[in-house]
């Protein structure tokens, strides 16, 4: 029986996606996937007036948004796929910058959406949004 080896491009994706893999699992492993949060509320925002506690929200709101392309306005996706279709196999690789850019790109946008949660949270418990009449 021979043994078979891989082809040069095939061998450096391989080390690529260990290395990958390895550093991803050297930091937060549990930041990977979004666990639910108990809203934590502070005196300070239950004693916050619906007012303020509308103003914190739309303060909060600019923080949730994302400037990344989506998956076909990415040049990175499309360089990755023309190259990697055309010349060489290990240009693939390239679509790991546009999934670790959703990646960090949702762990900047957790915060404070979780903030925007809480402060709903108390405008509800406060009844807020009933009106007198």
């Amino acid at each position: 029986m021979s043994k078979t080896t891989l082809p040069a491009s095939l061998r450096v994706l391989r080390t690529l996606l260990i290395l990958l893999s390895l550093a991803g699992i050297s930091q937060q492993t549990s930041a990977v996937y979004r666990t639910p949060v108990l809203p934590e509320f502070t005196p300070e925002d239950i004693a916050k007036s619906c007012i303020e506690l509308e103003r914190e929200i739309a303060a909060q709101v600019p923080l949730t948004y994302s400037y990344k392309p989506g998956f076909y306005e990415d040049p990175y996706v499309g360089t990755a796929i023309f190259v990697g279709t055309t010349m060489a196999p290990v240009a693939y690789a390239l679509l790991l910058v546009p999934a670790y850019g959703n990646f960090a790109d949702r762990a900047r946008n957790q915060p404070a959406e979780e903030r925007i949660a809480i402060l709903r949270r108390i405008k509800a418990e406060k009844h807020c949004f009933e009106r007198d009449t």
